[in-house]
């Protein structure tokens, strides 16, 4: 396990979305996410955006949360 503290199991569908951009997040700590999720887990790469997806990605990053949500 990652962390020394023991966290809750996360319980619902995830989905992982990181930018290849990102400064602050790495793809394999993105990709280990996957361990604590037991309902499921879905991991998209974007290229050549940053660590803000939502303002540097709005129109690739919507589509994936509404598929997700959907």
């Amino acid at each position: 396990m990652l962390f020394s503290r023991d966290y809750p199991r996360v319980r619902v569908p995830v989905v992982g979305i990181w930018s290849s951009g990102d400064r602050f997040l790495v793809e394999r700590q993105m990709r280990n996410s996957e361990q604590f999720c037991d309902a499921g887990w879905r991991y998209e790469r974007l290229d050549g955006c940053n660590h803000w997806l939502q303002l540097s990605a709005h129109e690739r990053l919507n589509p994936l949360l509404l598929k997700h949500l959907g």
